[in-house]
């Protein structure tokens, strides 16, 4: 049977000539299954991923199916969508770093069970960049929520997100709450959207204790995303530091080439996962 990355390959070629073709509807998950030599559910997870990436639209009820997502303008280039893909010994998870879904409801529309441990809330001395990110005076204190995060029951992720006290002056005393997507708590308590997000990528190794909670040696390999999330008048809503397993993660750039009759896209950045059992190449 075909893996889902297998499937997932498969079926952005059969994207590509379908919009070639001025097609819009792909076949059925049964007909797509039977075509990749692949399992419905293997299809479901491949088309999700497109969906994510925002080349397909998955529509539901009678004329429900996967059909291609038409550009905003005519002349517009191809998307670009910078995502990742993590590997957790129970298939592969994408997440899109173009939308402003979060990371849990983003694992959990994938049917991945999800959990959080908070392991620490309270006010701390920020480093220099989150000071200035947050725009703090100096030797002015910020909240700082630590949580480990968990996918499929195995460690993910290590955060570290720091918060303005002042614009949030009631987080200390009330708590999470049981909350898991703090996007969702600064809309429900606060009534604060996050309407844009800068994230950057590298690559650092981890301490004793980053590597005791994610479970891998001390030395290891870690892709860190700095993120920087803001509201609608463009003030800093976070500064976060997410810390995410790099043994079997890498960095993917793809360029789509939209043909001679609209300008070059800018490329696809992402990172994907080097399989549990498979070296990286």
């Amino acid at each position: 049977m075909a893996t889902t990355e297998e499937v997932l390959d498969k079926l952005t070629a059969s994207c590509a000539r379908l919009r070639e073709e001025g097609g819009s509807r792909l076949p059925s998950e049964r007909a797509l299954a039977k075509d990749c030599h692949a399992s419905r559910s293997t299809v479901r997870r491949a088309l999700g991923v497109l969906a994510e990436q925002g080349v397909v639209t998955i529509k539901r009820g009678r004329n429900g199916g996967a059909y291609l997502s038409q550009p905003t303008d005519a002349g517009a280039a191809v998307d670009e969508h910078l995502f990742a893909v993590w590997s957790t010994g129970h298939g592969k998870i994408t997440r899109s770093f173009s939308k402003m879904t979060g990371i849990p409801q983003s694992l959990s529309e994938q049917g991945l069970d999800v959990g959080i441990r908070v392991l620490s809330l309270g006010l701390n001395l920020p480093r220099e960049s989150v000071a200035s990110d947050l725009d703090l005076g100096e030797g002015e204190p910020a909240i700082c929520l630590a949580r480990l995060r968990f996918a499929g029951g195995e460690p993910l992720s290590l955060e570290r997100m720091y918060l303005s006290l002042s614009r949030f002056p009631h987080l200390l005393e009330e708590g999470l709450r049981g909350a898991t997507s703090m996007y969702v708590l600064f809309q429900e308590r606060y009534g604060l959207s996050v309407a844009s997000v800068e994230e950057e990528i590298e690559i650092t190794t981890a301490g004793p204790e980053v590597a005791q909670l994610l479970t891998i040696r001390a030395g290891s390999p870690l892709v860190k995303l700095r993120r920087r999330a803001f509201d609608r008048d463009g003030r800093l809503v976070e500064s976060s530091r997410d810390l995410f397993r790099g043994d079997r993660t890498r960095l993917t750039v793809r360029t789509h080439d939209p043909g001679p009759h609209q300008a070059t896209s800018r490329p696809d950045v992402g990172i994907r996962p080097w399989l549990r059992d498979a070296p990286p190449p």
